[in-house]
């Protein structure tokens, strides 16, 4: 099953800023990547400090 996400926009989706959104975002795709049960596109604003994190 396919499945988009947009973030609100106001900081990146990891948390990397904080942001309560961004981080149930964050949980939402951590707990897929143990299941894998959506193919999922996340749309966010772009940060420096999403080049540091883990993918």
């Amino acid at each position: 099953m396919k499945l988009a996400i947009i973030s609100p926009g106001f900081v990146p989706a990891p948390a990397v800023k904080g942001g309560a959104v961004e981080k149930l975002i964050e949980y939402f795709i951590d707990g897929n990547e143990k299941d894998h049960k959506y193919d999922i596109d996340l749309y966010t604003v772009d940060d420096i400090l999403l080049e540091n994190k883990k993918s």
